[in-house]
């Protein structure tokens, strides 16, 4: 009796559960994760629970293949020597997009739970060879797969205001936990946060309602397909005489590698239905300093500042954040040294000047 660890991504839950019946039925001893509660504490427990057991089940999905969690679970699993069966649930998965440790195992077809199903699973659990002991030194255990999204939402939630650079940073970091399907709904949510700061640039505020729409369409063309396979599995039930179970969502086949992905995800926009129109960001075009450094200290230098400045606001009006806000920089760097040309200049004039009064008296 084989002691088994299932690797899933918590939107499989329907089927996993059908699958750990059935090894259940076979005299496995199953563990899967049904508490799903994050933290440093549980994550410990799963590590904890990897290096007891015998076989490391991965279910195979495009849930679990682009999920933190199951990808740090398996590398720890294949670190450790353990024995790994991919088990296919779903038919959007293609065999370019495995793991190259993974794609090498054949995996067992579950997409149907029929008796030719049930007989082929219990078979390869059958041919599964006793684990190896465990390495000595262990590996280094991966850390808490969710712990930068924590990381994010102090920077979100700061009540400090973020500069240019930490609010394109902030959304480049959110892009990807939008391609994670256990952590797409949560980065919605920061995003929509970080939508709401009264600072934010215009620029970068159209980018996140970009990239919630794009959520949003995803999880509408990922339920749109859950029904279309849900009906199908429906029908396929009616037809199926010798059927043992069949879990929603999932169809036929037999073992092969070669397979046909797309994540998901949520968007609300803030209260009121609809976006708030973009901030824009106060940024100084110091045109009053380089007036004043142009008429008292360096002409050509305060020349150029006043171009610079005159810049700023053209900027804004287009849009370009970015470009605004590197103009701003140069006014007030060529009106800074344009007052310092100046005040040389006006040390040196009276040190001559001293110099040249000395001169007469003596």
């Amino acid at each position: 009796m084989a002691n088994i660890f299932i690797s899933y991504n918590r939107k499989s839950r329907v089927i996993v559960e059908s699958l750990a019946q059935d090894l259940g039925e076979l005299g496995e001893t199953i563990w899967f994760d049904e508490d799903l509660s994050g933290g440093q504490t549980w994550w410990n427990e799963i590590l904890q629970r990897i290096r007891r057991c015998d076989l490391f089940v991965f279910v195979v999905d495009p849930d679990s293949l682009n999920s933190a969690a199951c990808k740090s679970e398996y590398k720890y699993a294949a670190d450790l020597g353990k024995s790994i069966l991919p088990i296919l649930v779903s038919d959007r998965v293609s065999a370019g997009l495995l793991p190259p440790a993974l794609s090498q195992i054949q995996f067992v077809d579950y997409r149907v739970q029929d008796r030719k199903g049930a007989l082929q699973l219990a078979r390869s659990i059958a041919t599964i060879p006793p684990p190896p002991p465990l390495p000595d030194p262990l590996p280094a255990p991966p850390e808490v797969p969710v712990s930068y999204l924590g990381k994010l939402t102090t920077l979100v939630d700061t009540e400090v205001d973020l500069t240019f650079e930490q609010q394109t940073n902030l959304v480049f970091q959110l892009k990807h936990g939008l391609n994670d399907p256990g952590t797409a709904q949560d980065t919605c949510t920061l995003l929509q946060r970080l939508r709401e700061r009264r600072e934010l640039l215009a620029t970068v505020a159209a980018e996140i309602d970009d990239l919630l729409r794009g959520a949003a369409s995803s999880t509408t063309a990922a339920e749109a397909m859950k029904t279309k396979a849900l009906d199908s599995q429906d029908l396929g039930r009616r037809d199926s005489p010798g059927s043992i179970r069949v879990a929603a969502g999932h169809q036929s086949g037999t073992t092969s590698n070669a397979l046909p992905s797309n994540p998901g995800g949520s968007h609300a926009f803030p209260p009121g239905g609809a976006a708030r129109p973009p901030a824009v960001l106060n940024i100084p075009n110091y045109l009053v300093w380089s007036i004043l450094s142009t008429v008292f200290c360096c002409l050509p230098m305060g020349i150029v500042s006043i171009i610079y400045a005159a810049q700023v606001n053209q900027k804004i009006t287009a849009g370009d954040m970015a470009g605004a806000t590197a103009s701003s920089k140069n006014a007030k760097l060529w009106a800074i040294l344009a007052a310092i040309v100046g005040l040389v200049g006006i040390v040196v004039w009276f040190f001559l000047y001293g110099l040249a009064l000395i001169a007469q008296n003596s």
